[in-house]
């Protein structure tokens, strides 16, 4: 294991499918980077998949992970000297790549700890019980991952957190989403004047097309006023499809390829989804928006579970007008799920101390922090000395001047520039006293104050 370099912070190794034309596979590494840096500043998130840049894709939007590569003994002992903490961030399925079920091994893991990041488990094998014998943490997104992972013998603790997709509405702000609506409606993919309802399918959905249709055109007359914003969030037909069987003036389509940060600001501008896609729903449902999930693969009970409306899931294309009927009138209330928001937050505040307990094993040393730290504190000693001697020169300006109007001279003398200036500078050290510099370095400075 290579020791730590002298006056740097560590790195978490996130290794997933992130080179797939996948909203999900897309989305996921971006939450899990923003979720590690914002606990550990300073620290480098690195991105693995099996292939990584050697098989780019229209969907990453520059967020390209490295290939894991063959897996060779010289290899594993790279990725294991690249980082402090590995985490898993994919689905086991039974094709997945031995990488995200082996690990690094249970040799190099004894120092260098390898977390399933709540993943999900389609299916349970021995291969998965051994390797997961030793490991401390183990996370998975639902109740039937976690039983299939005890049926096949895994006998670990196994901790079961909320979808990580829970935290998406934190991923971009909304002042940030709405420009991307506005791009998308200069290019003719989304309406202008009437709402937008987003519709989205997958492979299994094609066979289904002529009725979601049939259920759409219902929908448009008789449950609200909006114009279809078809969304590919995979390869699969059914846009083109779909499309032949609604209106054409009140039809529109996203092309295929959008990074998750357009996905999402699709959504956010809509009234809601209609879709087929698991990690779709989901955030429709965190960014506050109306959904309904047609499940005819009968895969995502637990997510309509989970968000506590099963009424808003249908099995079939029969059951999917009652799902919009039901669905679509209410007014969300994205709060609601705070308790899960806060559970994954836990999870993350553990994998957080996991790597920085490998990483001071491995010989990290947190001293430079505190240099950080006096150096921040001296400029914004420095700045705040200029800032309260210009307000004091700004103060005997202004009682200068109020003592001219009280001798009759009145403020009109006072040149309109002056004011604006006074203004001016007066919102400047407001902003100053808002910056994130001086509201995050508050704590860090009454440390450093009692130390002193």
């Amino acid at each position: 294991m290579a020791a730590a370099v002298d006056g740097s912070d560590g790195t978490v190794a996130v290794w997933g499918a992130f080179d797939l034309d996948s909203f999900g596979d897309q989305l996921y590494p971006r939450i899990t980077e923003d979720e590690i840096v914002r606990r550990l500043p300073g620290w480098t998130v690195r991105t693995y998949a099996p292939l990584g840049w050697e098989r780019p894709c229209r969907s990453d939007g520059g967020f390209v992970a490295e290939p894991l590569g063959e897996r060779t003994e010289k290899r594993i002992a790279q990725l294991a000297a690249a980082a402090d903490v590995t985490l898993v961030s994919t689905g086991i399925r039974a094709d997945v790549s031995p990488w995200f079920v082996d690990g690094l091994g249970a040799a190099w893991e004894r120092a260098h700890p390898v977390i399933w990041n709540a993943v999900g488990v389609e299916a349970g094998s021995e291969q998965i019980r051994d390797a997961l014998a030793a490991r401390r943490h183990i996370s998975v997104r639902d109740e039937v991952s976690a039983q299939r992972l005890r049926d096949c013998g895994v006998s670990n603790d196994i901790t079961v957190v909320p979808d990580l997709g829970v935290l998406v509405h934190r991923l971009i702000r909304a002042e940030s989403l709405r420009p991307r609506v506005d791009y998308f409606r200069l290019m003719g993919w989304y309406p202008i004047d009437r709402p937008a309802l987003i519709v989205q399918g997958d492979q299994a959905a094609v066979p289904h097309v002529k009725e979601i249709a049939r259920i759409l055109r219902w929908t448009l007359a008789e449950v609200l006023i909006a114009d279809v914003v078809i969304l590919e969030t995979s390869e699969s037909g059914f846009a083109d499809l779909l499309a032949e069987h609604l209106d054409p003036n009140h039809t529109y389509r996203l092309p295929f390829g959008l990074p998750p940060e357009d996905v999402l600001a699709a959504i956010h501008g809509s009234i809601g989804t209609v879709a087929t896609d698991y990690h779709a729903t989901l955030s429709s449902a965190m960014l506050g928006r109306r959904w309904a999930l047609l499940d005819t693969t009968d895969d995502h009970a637990e997510l309509a579970s989970m968000l506590e409306e099963p009424t808003h899931r249908a099995t079939s294309t029969e059951e999917l007008a009652e799902a919009i009927r039901i669905a679509f009138p209410k007014q969300p209330d994205p709060h609601r799920y705070a308790p899960l928001r806060d559970k994954v937050d836990t999870h993350f505040d553990t994998i957080a101390q996991e790597a920085e307990r490998s990483w001071i094993k491995n010989g990290g040393n947190s001293e430079h922090r505190w240099a950080d730290v006096r150096r921040e504190n001296a400029q914004l000693r420095a700045a705040y000395r200029a800032s309260r001697l210009q307000l004091a020169a700004e103060r005997r300006q202004l009682l200068e001047h109020i003592q001219l109007a009280a001798n009759g001279t009145g403020l009109a003398a006072i040149p309109a520039e002056e004011i604006a200036k006074l203004r001016a500078d007066s919102a400047e050290l407001a902003r100053l006293q808002q910056t994130k510099l001086i509201r995050w370095s508050s704590p860090a400075r009454r440390i450093y104050g009692k130390l002193k």
